[in-house]
């Protein structure tokens, strides 16, 4: 009886190190707010993070309100200051008599051209580790 304890004991310890072990050690910053133009939630589109010194990028398709939580395989992105642009959404289209398909950017009002690319959007955001929240407002 004394062995098998032991067994399930050293059993229980070895598998809770596994978990600990599995854990990110990288800090991530979760990223949640909400865009508007002009006052209006902006409720169709892409949000999009750009860390130019890394290369890393977060994206987040805009919900209702204007709502966007962006989540990665790792839970968020990494700390960093990141440049951030709003796309419209994308239509896709298949051709009948081809069948072939085609993603092609639907025209909308409620977000200008210069937010559209991260260089032009004049927005940005400090990711810090842990719950981080960016509301921006679309103007024009």
């Amino acid at each position: 009886m004394f062995h098998r304890t032991v067994s399930v004991v050293f059993f229980a310890v070895a598998a809770a190190l596994v978990v600990v072990g599995c854990g990110s050690s990288e800090p991530i910053g979760r990223i949640s707010g909400t865009v508007t133009h002009n006052g209006q939630p902006v409720e169709a589109g892409i949000i999009s993070f750009y860390n130019a010194e890394s290369g890393r990028v977060g994206q987040a398709e805009l919900q209702p309100g204007g709502i966007y939580e962006i989540d990665t395989v790792k839970g968020g992105l990494e700390p960093g200051q990141y440049q951030v642009s709003v796309m419209p959404p994308t239509e896709t289209r298949t051709d009948s008599s081809t069948g072939e398909t085609t993603h092609e950017t639907k025209e909308v009002s409620n977000i200008p051209q210069q937010y559209r690319d991260p260089r032009t959007s004049g927005l940005s955001a400090q990711v810090d580790q842990g719950s981080n929240k960016f509301d921006f407002a679309l103007e024009g």
